[in-house]
């Protein structure tokens, strides 16, 4: 499915509010460039896509019975236009951006749908020493159907996250942080795997900065968190969890040209009325940026995560994840990309003895994607891709392989 925000037409029926939105944003562009640090910026893009394999199917899958067509192809047009504004008050700064995208499909239009996201965040400050960040972001898109099953229904997902966080540097390199976070995850469709969730954390870390750039930091996050769900004797499907993560990272700059991040966590979720349910564990993630010349570079990234997946058979998703991303900047205004992924993934912790002889679903994920961009106007991007994904499953009928390709372009002023 894609998930991509690009665009070129506004839909009719959006033109007269948008033009109206335009008018007065750039009133208010007017009056915050007279103020000389603020900025404010319209962005407008288009992205036209074609799907091979749209619902993610099998080879031998009955596509009239599935989908009621002979083939899982669409084609997909992709609008939106944007708006972004930040504005410095002394110490403060107050940022937002909001963006209204528009998805229609050519052969199975039950999937049309208009999504509005939105960021906001204000960057506070005491003194230079005492500073952090109020923030909130909305996130609506179509559930990929590698992920999700069901081709004949609509499911949009919306996530809202919102954070306070406060950093205080104690005394030469060492800083202590804190924050609170609330996210919340809907779906229009009932999903036991991946239910929705409203989740509570908070945390606190302490973390080291050397002169050289690089850094290491400890982080304790606790974690509430309820499902809108019902509690299932049956099923074992609890309604709240709790989870502590401890965590070390470190980011190393070894010279001017390359960079390395490491993270290392230790998690483990329970629940309070079926433990069986519980799952613990270390997550864990690699990567290192190499700028080999001017004009090219690598990123070479390898990980673990552990994931909540509550089904009969399986209690969370451990996911194994390898990528490489070389670019080259052909000349300053012409980008070519490679985007290369590996992942293995392993459905486990069975949640009774029964389950622990089922077959666990296991699967190896391939997706290959090359892009190129091109800048011909300080404010105008033009972009193609072309991407390949592929998986296979020790469980038949969840295999599939698809092609997507796309053109795009984006203008901001």
């Amino acid at each position: 499915m894609l998930r991509r925000y690009a665009i070129l037409l506004t839909p009719a029926r959006l033109a007269a509010p948008l033009a109206a939105l335009a008018v007065g944003l750039l009133g208010l562009g007017q009056a915050a460039r007279a103020e000389g640090s603020d900025t404010l910026t319209l962005n407008a893009a288009a992205t036209v896509a074609q799907d091979s394999n749209l619902f993610r199917l099998p080879s031998d899958a009955n596509l009239p019975a599935l989908i009621g067509r002979d083939s899982a192809s669409d084609q997909i047009v992709i609008t939106s236009v944007g708006v972004n504004v930040s504005k410095d008050y002394s110490l403060q700064r107050v940022e937002l951006n909001l963006t209204l995208a528009n998805y229609r499909y050519q052969n199975f239009s039950f999937l049309n749908n208009t999504s509005n996201n939105y960021s906001a965040a204000w960057r506070w400050s005491v003194t230079p020493r005492l500073r952090g960040n109020l923030t909130t972001d909305r996130k609506e898109a179509l559930n990929d159907f590698t992920d999700v099953s069901g081709s004949r229904q609509r499911n949009q997902r919306v996530n809202v996250t919102s954070r306070l966080d406060g950093a205080y540097e104690l005394s030469g390199a060492w800083r202590l942080a804190a924050g609170a976070a609330t996210v919340t995850q809907t779906n229009p469709q009932d999903q036991t795997a991946d239910a929705d969730t409203v989740s509570r954390s908070t945390d606190l870390s302490l973390r080291y900065d050397y002169a050289s750039g690089s850094q290491w930091a400890y982080t304790l996050r606790t974690t509430k968190g309820s499902y809108r769900l019902t509690p299932d004797q049956i099923g074992l499907i609890d309604d709240t969890f709790d989870q502590t993560d401890h965590e070390v990272s470190l980011r190393w700059a070894l010279d001017g040209k390359s960079t390395a991040n490491f993270r290392l966590t230790g998690l483990s979720r329970t629940h309070p009325n079926f433990s069986q349910r519980d799952f613990s564990g270390l997550s864990a993630s690699a990567n290192y940026k190499l700028s080999l010349t001017g004009k090219t570079a690598i990123v070479i990234g390898l990980a673990r995560e552990l994931g909540s997946y509550q089904t009969s058979t399986s209690n969370y998703a451990q996911t194994d994840r390898f990528t490489l991303a070389p670019s080259w900047a052909i000349s300053a205004k012409t980008l070519l990309r490679l985007n290369y992924g590996y992942t293995r993934r392993e459905y486990l912790g069975a949640p009774t003895a029964l389950a622990a002889n089922v077959l666990h679903r296991t699967e190896t994920l391939n997706d290959t994607a090359l892009s190129f961009e091109w800048q011909p106007q300080p404010h105008l991007t033009l972009s193609t891709s072309v991407q390949d994904a592929r998986r296979n499953t020790n469980l038949p009928g969840l295999d599939f392989q698809s092609t997507t390709t796309s053109i795009s372009a984006q203008i901001s002023f």
